[in-house]
């Protein structure tokens, strides 16, 4: 593939990808307005080719590419409600646990590195004292 082809797809995906296309057309209903967010997201590629081989020819070329658009949240705005109040972010996916995962890992090293060093400071504060017997 030319290069210049490339820059042109380049360019052309560039605009595509704006806050104008994430940001959906608004939909009017009675009491509020829902306003669809998306995720875009494109990828491309291209190769190319020359020289000879065992038989004594060569050449090659070639491209490819992908792209996804998925739905994530619609925004509603609410027109009897003024100010940030009348305005709610509606997720389309259930939120991620890993977060909640995450944190409950930290919380239970957190408890065994504290448990730890309060058995090695308990070793440090009682020494053996040495008696007649020993």
């Amino acid at each position: 593939m030319s290069e210049s082809y490339m820059k042109t797809l380049a360019d052309e995906l560039s605009k595509a990808i704006s806050a104008n296309s994430v940001v959906g057309e608004p939909i009017v209903q009675e009491d509020k307005v829902l306003i669809p967010v998306i995720k875009m997201g494109f990828v491309m590629g291209t190769g190319s080719g020359k020289g000879s081989g065992e038989t004594g020819t060569g050449e090659g070329t070639g491209g490819g590419g992908g792209g996804g658009i998925e739905p994530v949240a619609l925004i509603a705005v609410y027109k009897d409600i003024s100010g940030p109040d009348g305005v709610e972010v509606l997720p389309l996916k259930s939120p991620s646990k890993m977060p909640e995962v995450l944190e409950k890992a930290m919380e239970t090293f957190a408890e065994m590195a504290k448990k730890k060093m309060e058995e090695k400071a308990e070793k440090k504060e009682e020494p053996e004292i040495p008696t007649e017997e020993n």
